[in-house]
């Protein structure tokens, strides 16, 4: 049980250090507002490689890209609203589960648009969201 917790807090530590790497003067202490700043981060980063993506995709697999993010985008929202009313839900917890499932769907599309382009050598990939 111990080892549990402690594999717990390391979790934690780690994704508070990696939420703190992508929102400036966050530190250690998470909040809100370091949350809002992460996810408007992520977000930018996930419409970067879904922009790639679709540039490499033929149209067919472009229209079944685009239901696969739509409906995402409604699964998103529906897991946060639930991580944020949960009764040990605490503030800034909705955020967080916004951040933490776009970052793994950052992830996902990303290895889509990857190995779109390894199958099409010809087409460049677009250059990293600034």
């Amino acid at each position: 049980m111990r080892g549990l917790w402690l594999g717990f807090a390391a979790f934690v530590l780690t994704a508070q250090g990696a939420w703190a790497d992508e929102a400036p003067n966050c530190g250690l202490v998470f909040t809100e507002e370091c949350a809002k700043a992460s996810l408007a981060e992520a977000d930018k980063n996930l419409n970067g490689v879904y922009a790639d993506a679709m540039s490499c995709l033929i149209p067919e697999q472009q229209n079944l890209l685009k239901t696969a993010q739509r409906a995402w985008w409604n699964f998103r929202e529906a897991q946060a609203q639930f991580s944020g009313a949960t009764p040990w839900a605490e503030r800034g917890t909705y955020t967080m589960a916004m951040d933490m499932m776009t970052r793994t769907r950052i992830d996902e599309v990303g290895a889509i648009a990857r190995d779109c382009h390894k199958s099409n050598p010809n087409q460049k990939p677009l250059p990293p969201v600034p």
